[in-house]
């Protein structure tokens, strides 16, 4: 009993804080990432689920989405958890532009939730071909080639700037080693001595 009571409190103690956060308050969902797939019967929507504070997958909540264009409105429909943190399901859209509204909740979860809203923009054409995607948040994939593509850039430009000025400085300082004349050519005080020189040595010389 002892050592299971010792097992029990190493168990505690070293309890992940997302977990322990989870059973001592309200667990703040996030939306983090909606994509949309074609379907025989409409748009496949893929929602992927986290808790905000700390960016953990979470499971057991609620999914619900609808959707709303040129004065319609289809849904809002349960998605069913497909994978872990992962919810999906099929709305009806036919051809145009349509709001998508996806909000997370407590659904059926013992533990008390935040709801959260996510919306995207989508534009399906004659074929129920998904033409664009746009809203108020990239992909996870998006996002992350969002903030690496510039400092890649930025960095790589960065290395063009370095490696250009070292050559320049490479080039200057072998032009000044190569420079023949740099060595031999007379002192400015012993040319100015020997005119001197000269001219006093013309000057006393008999008629």
């Amino acid at each position: 009993m002892a050592l299971a009571g010792g097992l029990l409190a190493s168990t505690g103690l070293f309890a992940s804080p997302v977990l322990a956060h989870h059973f001592t308050g309200e667990v703040q969902l996030w939306v983090s990432t909606m994509d949309f797939q074609e379907s025989p019967s409409g748009v496949l929507v893929t929602v992927e689920l986290l808790e905000r504070e700390y960016g953990e997958s979470v499971s057991g909540f609620g999914v619900r989405v609808a959707a709303t264009g040129d004065g319609n409105v289809v849904g809002p429909i349960e998605l069913r958890e497909s994978d872990f943190a992962v919810y999906s399901g099929v709305l009806p859209l036919s051809e145009g532009r349509w709001e998508i509204v996806a909000t997370a909740h407590q659904g059926n979860s013992a533990l008390p939730a935040i709801e959260a809203v996510r919306r995207e923009t989508l534009d399906i054409d004659g074929t129920g071909r998904v033409l664009t995607a746009s809203g108020d948040g990239r992909s996870g994939a998006a996002t992350i080639l969002a903030i690496v593509l510039p400092i890649g850039a930025v960095v790589i430009l960065l290395l063009v700037a370095v490696r250009r000025r070292r050559r320049s400085l490479l080039e200057d300082e072998t032009d000044a080693g190569d420079d023949p004349g740099a060595d031999d050519a007379p002192d400015t005080g012993d040319a100015a001595e020997n005119t001197t020189g000269g001219s006093a040595a013309s000057a006393e010389a008999p008629r």
